[in-house]
């Protein structure tokens, strides 16, 4: 049985201080097994002839599949790698889109995938990662119409551009929000942290102070029944010293 949870967090485990981490692997594996699956169906398609894209978009297509599987792959082995593969998923993104804008001028809609390009980067990547693609969404958009028929009119360029602009700016503004609420829990898991551990060193003083006291009970008990064992005895030395004392007394 296919264990999801173990594939879209690449079978590690994650702390209570990596909960944003764990999102994000989430989110980047879901991401790039789309991709395998979108691309492995845009490449039969081409193949049966139900969707023709061209020859060239259909090695890029495949491609494209093949390295997000690779690092799907390579993301099981490597924890640390995260940040490396977000950047390699948004490159081979950034080619294959530039490659369907370029090759295939009879698709209106295009463009559309650099807008979820964009949105994937800000929240897989953070702030830097969702600018840089942003603007080498543009670049790409600008030199292509420059040297290329897109078969697109400079309206659509410019509502284009001005509308991956719009997302950038309120994505920025979510994100930043997300980033100050991740800050925030963190440090609230941190205060927390400091106050249990002082919690538990209290009740440990606590403990050891209840087990010496404890001690020294059992210690005046054992004092005492000594004290009463030798009392009778002295008692009887005693009452002995008396009678010798009365006999000198006496002159007996």
């Amino acid at each position: 049985m296919i264990n999801l949870q173990n594939i879209l967090e690449s079978g590690h485990t994650f702390s209570d201080q990596e909960l944003s981490l764990k999102f994000k692997f989430r989110l980047l594996n879901t991401i790039m097994l789309i991709i395998v699956l979108t691309s492995i169906i845009f490449v039969t398609l081409n193949n049966v002839g139900l969707a023709p894209i061209g020859d060239f978009h259909t090695k890029i297509n495949a491609m494209f599949a093949i390295t997000n599987f690779i690092f799907i792959l390579w993301l099981r082995h490597d924890k640390t790698r995260y940040n490396l593969i977000v950047l390699l998923m948004l490159v081979s993104a950034m080619i294959d889109f530039t490659s369907a804008l370029i090759t295939i001028p009879n698709d209106e809609f295009r463009i559309m995938w650099f807008y979820i390009t964009v949105f994937l980067a800000f929240f897989a990547g953070g702030l830097r990662y969702g600018y840089t693609t942003a603007a080498a969404s543009i670049t790409i958009i600008l030199l292509s119409n420059s040297y290329f028929d897109l078969n697109l009119s400079s309206l659509a360029i410019t509502t284009a551009i001005t509308g991956l602009i719009i997302l950038t700016l309120t994505v920025r503004v979510y994100t930043q929000k997300m980033i100050d609420l991740e800050n925030a829990l963190l440090a609230l898991n941190e205060t927390l942290h400091s106050k249990v551990k002082a919690g538990i060193d209290d009740i440990r003083k606590k403990d050891e102070y209840m087990v010496q006291q404890a001690r020294m009970a059992q210690m005046g008990e054992m004092i005492a029944m000594i004290a009463h064992q030798w009392r009778q005895p002295l008692a009887s030395i005693a009452a002995i010293t008396a009678n010798i004392q009365l006999d000198i007394a006496l002159d007996k």
